[in-house]
């Protein structure tokens, strides 16, 4: 048996889940159409699940996301959060923003986001408000210090959201890694254990996808 394309867990179990989640809405199965053939990445379909059922649990008003891309995330956050959520988000791509501002104003949900744009880093040292969820899904290895710029506006009880940090498999050892993307692996791997091990934080690290931590602010 094979595993997937990330070498997180095998094809076949994830052609499963696939078949057996229920199906996204017309809106939002075009624009993954659309993020695939355009080669944009958003977050693949069990984390989308994931993250959907997450933030039916856990309610949040204010949402903080890094990595804005097409804005497919910040609406389904958004839509499963309920009417009272509203997006913070952040890109760096002036392009996919655009794209972005016109995929929120299609649903009918532009009141409820504010588009930022400029790189993440620099955004986040002097973005003021307080939040209750946050997802960061923007440069890899920029991860812990995305993390800890978040934590500053993050409510106690607030849930932050890492996707990617499994990096096709390569964040569990070096030996996996290819030589171009060791830097990154290893500030990964630096990352998770810091989540793991810091006493403010709970931290689950899930095989979905490529890898996602969960963590819960104390």
């Amino acid at each position: 048996m094979s595993s997937n394309r990330n070498n997180i867990v095998y094809s076949y179990i994830e052609e499963y889940m696939d078949k057996t989640h229920k199906k996204n809405d017309a809106f939002f199965e075009a624009l993954r159409a659309y993020a695939e053939e355009n080669h944009i990445y958003i977050v693949k379909s069990d984390v989308e699940r994931f993250l959907r059922t997450l933030v039916s649990i856990h309610k949040p008003e204010q949402i903080l996301e890094v990595g804005t891309a097409i804005g497919y995330s910040a609406m389904f956050l958004l839509e499963s959060a309920g009417e009272d959520s509203f997006v913070t988000t952040i890109e760096r791509d002036e392009t996919v923003l655009a794209q972005a501002k016109e995929n929120v104003e299609k649903r009918g949900l532009s009141d409820r986001v504010r588009f930022v744009f400029g790189d993440a880093t620099e955004v986040l040292e002097n973005l003021s408000g307080s939040f209750d969820f946050a997802f960061i899904d923007a440069a890899k290895g920029k991860s812990k210090d995305h993390f800890d710029k978040v934590l500053k506006n993050m409510h106690s009880g607030g849930v932050i959201v890492t996707d990617d940090v499994l990096y096709m498999g390569m964040t569990a050892s070096d030996e996996l890694a290819t030589k171009k993307h060791i830097t990154i692996t290893r500030r990964l791997r630096e990352y998770l254990d810091y989540l793991c091990s810091d006493d403010r934080f709970e931290t689950v690290i899930l095989p979905i996808g490529d890898g996602v931590a969960v963590t819960y602010i104390k």
